[in-house]
């Protein structure tokens, strides 16, 4: 007999055999085993998809902690160190590596894959589960751990170490400029991720050290053009930082007295309630006190410096709001914050103007009295608090909006030229660039979309002012006009609003004409004229308002002027500018000139027989080329910076500090010798601009992960933990390295690869744990942006795009890099691109989203996405699209304490899209009706009745809107009289009659205080009230016949009592708790019985409502409260009955007669005046 199976042979014989030495049966068995090969036969049954799916199905509920793995397959073992080359002391990690998991897709069966995702979930969810939480804020905080971020992560404490160095006084305010940009005390931790109460009180106190220096230190010269643009946002920037900062060490220095027993825990809760108003008064009194014996440059900072105070506590004081319901409590030791802010800007207009005459306190260490009386203070103060009065713009907003108008009306008196003008020439200059600094920060909070007509003209009339003082040649001292204008063009490209994007374009190819005609002009104005026209050309093209061609030609007329003037910084500053500007926005031309430029720049720096005003040019050049000025014109382009970018980035960094260190020309030496010829060059060439190429770009460079960094983190991340939680070495185990592994593909190959290479297949086993553990977890901040983007454009599929979505969507609340990411594919041309299911997510994702990417993103995507798609067709040809649309944006519409612009979008929103869908409800699109309504039912009333206004085109829509709404309890029933009114006039009442009657009886299902018994009587007796006095007083505008109308209301009554008796009566003509299931019933077909209220179901259920009027009265009369009103009803029935016959038919009156007869059981009838004049005797 011939053995198959060796194996079973072998289980046979093993017990008996296995442990015999004897030579002649270790030589038969060696025989045995050699027969192996030739019977060698598959039984791997281990490998079956059905046991290998059960098995990682089974393991997928049990901790990965349970996991031992005691095989792992040849081809995903991962590469083991040879133990000679381990050091002594060092573990060796046996925990399974992220690679072995890509590997293991490799050589799993297709019909394997699912549950092999499953178990990646499992995995997934356990690593975020027991994700440490100092990971997060380390992550943050402890800068950027690749190539590229050591570059830009090493400068501030470039510039820290310098500024605490320099013993140099004269080099002081340079460094303190760049200090105002960068400065920061890292937050240390425990090792379970809390903050050490004694180290974050340091980290206050020395933020209040370094605020009291900078205010001394940072240099404000009027003169100083460029600097002035940025120097309001620098110290917003750093007293946002400083606030914070020392609000968190006062609440930990209260902790540590409350552990060292040094106050009581209610003393400490009470100061706690209190610490952000504490911090609030210390600071102003160091910056006031500071302010009151020094020189006008201090006065000067600190005007900025309380002015952005101003800004923080607000902000600080509306998020204490939210979190708090709307409701902060009265701290009686403090003062109100409305009332001290009003302190600060009072402050601020009685230095901008010393007749102003304020109506509250002062801060009078920034002024004083002259012998006549008024308020007088340096013209530096002066040009400090009118370009102060920009960062206030959010407050004003929010509230005291009266205070813009006069503030734009005191900016305009004073610009050159005109009567009120100051005598101070850098007064005047800084008044154009105040007012230009005001109208762009308005233009940024949408103030034109909010506000009425008046606001609006008031704004182009100061801009009007600000334009004629820009191109009067006549005038001197109008640079800052000039930049004033740039600020506020640049803004306004962003703007909806056709005529500002028409008048953004004449402005421009006015710019360019000036500037060829402006060789008369001195050398500063032609700077600034050439760097304004770079804004706003810049600003036009991201916004679509100039094409490239228009654009190439101002980028060629200012490399014409550089070469031409290679020694004059304002020009190249300028043209770097543009070419960057235009460079993220896609112009490839200004891609190209970049490349050139960049290394021309730093030879002209490098070289060492390069004289001084050159490099200087050049160093201006390049800190524009990688974005320096950027947020001047806040460009709409990919916020997903590309390798070459940053690495341009890096490289311009690495010549700074270079020069700076080791240069021995003029120019590198000016942080260290200051010679006096460069005085008129001062340090922000090193010291402020570099930084500010740094924080200008919104933290971009200072994030934690560049590209493919994100995995070397989590690499050495999953290390430290595995050795963290001493893995036992005596056997593997599935654990943290998977995250990592999901994040590989991306990173590695997967998004170059590309389909071809890499099976969408086996990429959706990788990106769907990512998404569904998503939807619950924060993920580690990781440049998702960088890793999704390339998987969304090359071709893997619709669903390997929607899971790259559903990541960007879950993770943008704590992702910029995601926002960022799906910022731009909720935007054409990208979304035009997507698929239907990919669209549907988003619609009903919006309210995850909405308030994390920015206005015109949103404003777009409802353009052309959620209102688009009501536009297809009538009736909508993708009903599941418009579904999802207003499902989306009414969870949108309730989430809290959005922004007023986006408000007013989504509210726009929900107008349009009710004005889109067809007057007549088709059953099928019931579902469509209900949701605008609840959209509308989430503004308030006023907003809701402008949206939905009744006309005669669109009664029955707006009809069934208010009528859902009533019937839900949202609006009062009183509002349904207005409704009946509008009814009366319209072809279709039956229709309508049908909708009221539905309405009715939902209104009293429904528990609400609006539709609660007692209103419901008072409304009936509202309407019997009405119908009297038609009948009796006809109106004399009555369009209609009065029987009509009469026969109209009668039906009404008759639908309200009947609903309202009992639940037999509805139940019996088939009414329902629901609108919806009546769109599913199955009745006549036609083209009316698709229509609702218009089938011959409809109109029968109409017109039995008489028939259960008489008994359906009886029943109502004999319950409470409406036993009450029975006299009532009696007297109404009996007045109605006797309205003279050709103003109510007959049918009516006898019906009227039945329903009076069929209450004589009650006492009420049973009164002779009351039967007698009933039967008529």
């Amino acid at each position: 007999m011939a053995v198959v199976c060796v194996r079973s042979t072998w289980n046979a014989l093993s017990p008996r055999l296995s442990c015999d030495t004897r030579p002649l049966i270790l030589k038969a068995l060696s025989e045995l085993f050699s027969l192996v090969p030739s019977l060698a036969v598959n039984t791997a049954e281990y490998e079956d998809p059905i046991v290998a799916s059960a098995a990682y199905k089974s393991l997928s509920p049990f901790s990965s902690g349970e996991h031992t793995v005691l095989h792992l397959p040849e081809k995903i073992r991962p590469e083991m160190p040879v133990p000679d080359e381990l050091e002594e002391e060092e573990a060796v990690d046996l925990s399974i590596p992220g690679p072995c998991y890509l590997r293991l897709l490799t050589i799993t069966a297709p019909s394997v894959l699912p549950a092999l995702e499953e178990f990646f979930t499992s995995l997934v969810k356990q690593e975020m589960v027991n994700m440490p939480r100092g990971i997060y804020h380390s992550a943050l905080k402890g800068g950027i751990r690749s190539d590229q971020g050591k570059t830009v992560a090493g400068i501030p404490n470039f510039i820290l170490k310098m500024y605490e160095t320099n013993k140099q006084p004269g080099l002081k305010p340079g460094l303190a400029g760049g200090m105002l940009f960068c400065y920061d005390v890292a937050m240390y931790q425990s090792k379970d991720g809390k903050p050490l109460n004694r180290l974050m009180a340091s980290r206050g106190r020395s933020f209040k050290q370094t605020s009291l220096a900078l205010v001394h230190e940072v240099h404000v010269q009027p003169s100083e053009w460029h600097r002035a643009l940025f120097l309001p946002q620098a110290w917003l920037a750093y007293m946002t930082r400083a606030y914070h900062a020392v609000l968190q060490g006062r609440i930990a220095e209260l902790e540590l007295q409350l552990q060292h027993g040094k106050e009581g825990p209610e003393e400490v809760q009470y100061k706690r309630s209190t610490a952000w108003l504490w911090v609030r008064d210390m600071l102003t009194d160091e910056i006031t006190k500071t302010a009151a014996k020094e020189s006008p440059v201090v006065k000067g900072n600190a005007l900025l410096a309380l002015s952005s105070l101003a800004v923080v506590v607000s902000k600080h004081e509306a998020s204490l709001s939210s979190d708090s319901d709307g409701v902060l409590e009265v701290q009686p030791n403090f003062l109100p914050v409305k009332e001290w802010v009003s302190m600060v800007l009072n402050t601020l207009l009685v230095i901008v103007d010393s007749h102003y005459h304020p109506r509250g306190q002062l801060f009078s260490c920034f002024y004083h009295k002259s012998y006549s009386g008024e308020n007088t203070a340096s013209a530096i103060a002066r040009s400090a608090a009118a370009t102060a009065l920009s960062l206030l713009v959010p407050v004003f907003i929010t509230s005291c909006k009266e205070k813009v108008e006069e503030i734009l009306n005191m900016l305009t008196a004073r610009l050159p030229g005109k009567p009120s003008a100051d005598e101070s020439q850098a007064v005047q200059i800084h008044m154009g660039l105040a007012l230009g600094m005001f109208l762009s920060r308005l233009c940024e909070e949408k103030l034109s979309d909010m506000s009425g007509q008046q606001m609006n003209l008031l704004l182009i009339k100061s801009l009007d002012a600000l334009e004629n003082c820009c191109f009067d040649p006549s005038l001197e001292h109008n640079t800052g006009c000039v930049l004033g204008v740039g600020l506020a063009l640049s803004l306004m490209s962003h703007s909806s609003h056709t005529e500002s994007r028409v008048h953004v374009a004449a402005s421009l190819r006015k710019l360019s004409t000036y500037l060829d005609d402006s060789g008369s002009q001195s050398r500063t104005f032609q700077e600034v004229l050439a760097y304004t026209l770079s804004c706003v050309c810049t600003s036009a093209f991201s916004a679509g308002i100039i094409e490239a061609v228009e654009a190439e030609d101002i980028m060629n007329k200012l490399q014409l002027l550089v070469e031409s003037n290679q020694q004059t910084s304002g020009f190249a500053l300028a043209l770097g500018n543009l070419v960057h500007g235009l460079s993220v926005c896609g112009h490839g031309k200004a891609e190209d000139l970049g490349n050139r430029l960049l290394p021309n720049w730093i030879r002209v720096v490098l070289a060492e027989g390069s004289s001084t005003m050159l490099c200087l040019a050049a160093l201006h050049g390049l800190v524009a080329l990688v974005g320096s000025d950027v947020d001047v014109m806040q460009l709409k382009s990919e916020a997903i910076q590309s390798a070459h970018s940053q690495a341009r980035l890096n490289e311009v960094i690495r010549t700074l500090t270079e020069l700076v260190q080791h240069s021995n020309k003029p120019v590198g030496q000016c942080l260290r010798l200051k010679p006096s010829w460069l005085l008129a060059y001062p340090e922000e060439v090193i010291g402020l601009e570099l930084i500010a190429v740094l924080v200008r770009q919104g933290g971009r460079f200072l994030h934690p992960f560049t590209g493919v960094t994100a995995r070397s983190w989590l690499a050495r991340q999953a290390s430290a933990w595995r050795r963290d939680a001493q893995v036992d070495p005596s056997r593997c185990c599935w654990g943290a390295p998977l995250l990592e592994a999901a994040l590989q593909p991306a990173a590695a190959g997967f998004k170059t690869a590309g389909p071809e290479a890499v099976p969408p297949s086996l990429l959706k086993v990788v990106m769907k744990p990512i998404a569904t553990v998503g939807e619950s977890y924060q993920y580690p901040p990781v440049n998702l942006a960088a890793l999704l983007s390339p998987l969304m454009r090359l071709n893997f599929g619709e669903e390997i795009q929607q899971l790259c979505l559903e990541i960007a969507v879950t993770q943008a609340p704590s992702s910029q890099s995601a926002a960022a990411l799906l910022g731009l594919w909720v935007m054409p041309p990208l979304i035009h691109g997507l698929s239907t299911n990919i669209k549907k997510y988003l619609l009903v994702s919006l309210p995850l989203w909405v308030k994390h990417v920015s206005d015109e993103q949103v404003q777009s995507f409802v353009e052309n996405l959620m209102v688009a798609v009501f536009k297809a067709a009538s009736p909508p040809s993708h009903p599941e699209l418009c579904l999802s649309a207003l499902q989306g944006l009414s969870q949108a519409m309730k989430l809290p304490s959005p922004s007023h612009n986006l408000w007013s979008l989504l509210c726009d929103a929900t107008g349009r899209i009710f004005d889109l869908l067809p007057n007549r409800i088709r059953r099928s699109d019931l579902e469509l009706y209900i949701s605008v309504a609840k959209c509308l039912s989430e503004m308030t009333d006023g907003g809701a009745s402008q949206h939905s206004q009744i006309t005669q085109d669109n009664i029955e829509k707006a009809a069934f809107v208010k009528l859902y709404l009533v019937s839900q309890g949202r609006l009062p029933l009183m509002s349904l009289m207005d409704l009946i009114m509008a009814a009366m006039q319209h072809r279709e009442k039956q229709t309508l009659a049908w909708m009221i009657l539905h309405c009715l009886y939902q209104a009293r299902i429904v528990s609400h205080a609006n539709t609660g018994v007692l209103k419901r009587l008072e409304w009936l007796l509202e309407l019997m009230g009405y119908m009297r006095n038609l009948g009796y007083q006809p109106a004399p505008d009555q369009t209609v016949a009065l029987h009509e109308a009469l026969d109209f209301l009668l039906l009404i009554f008759a639908a309200a009592v009947m609903v309202w008796a009992d639940h037999e009566a509805p139940l019996l003509l088939g009414l329902s708790a629901s609108w919806l299931p009546w769109h599913r019933e199955n009745g006549a077909s036609g083209p009316a019985a698709a229509l609702l209220g218009r089938s011959p179901m409809h109109r029968v259920t109409v017109q039995e409502v008489f028939t259960f009027l008489p008994s359906s009265m009886l029943l109502l009369l004999q319950k409470e409260p409406w036993k009450e009103q029975t006299q009532k009803f009696i007297d109404w029935l009996f007045s109605i009955m006797e309205i003279p016959n050709e103003a109510f038919a007959a049918k009516s009156k006898d019906l009227l007669k039945a329903t009076l007869l069929s209450l004589r059981v009650l006492p009420e009838f049973k009164k002779k005046a009351v039967w007698t004049r009933a039967y008529g005797w």
